[in-house]
């Protein structure tokens, strides 16, 4: 009964990243940082003497910051989305001439029923956005 427990509960922790690699916003990025800094100071003696840190900041003024060899590390970023569309992928239509209009309070899946989006369309067709989707209005 304690791994049939276990399994919701590794579910729920990992959910949110799981779902972002779901939908394809997970990406890795390679990047240089250097691994570790030395300090490099003279005694009064005229001797060096290094030592490491690892913030360069706390490097006196009166010694020298070395940098160590540069390092390339892989992170994950995620990329900006509304949990269900990839914002470049919502904002990057081939042959969009007008700028996107947003939908105020309303996600991806909730525009489906949403009175913003109702009138959003309504305003579309009624030519506030350009002439390109312009419909005259029916009588009944």
């Amino acid at each position: 009964m304690k791994i049939q427990l276990q399994r919701p509960a590794v579910w729920l922790v990992d959910a949110d990243e799981n779902w972002q690699a779901i939908i394809g916003a997970l990406d890795v990025e390679t990047i240089t940082v250097n691994e570790e800094y030395s300090c490099q100071c003279n005694t009064p003696e005229g001797d060096t003497y290094d030592y490491p840190i690892t913030d360069p900041d706390n490097c006196p003024d009166n010694c020298e910051l070395l940098a160590g060899d540069p390092v390339n590390i892989t992170i994950q970023v995620t990329k900006p989305n509304d949990g269900v569309v990839l914002k470049e992928s919502a904002s990057y239509m081939t042959g969009a001439t007008a700028d996107p209009v947003k939908l105020e309070n309303s996600s991806h899946m909730q525009m489906r029923n949403d009175e913003e989006l109702k009138k959003k369309l309504t305003n579309l067709y009624n030519g506030s956005y350009g002439d390109f989707f312009f419909t005259e209005s029916r009588t009944e």
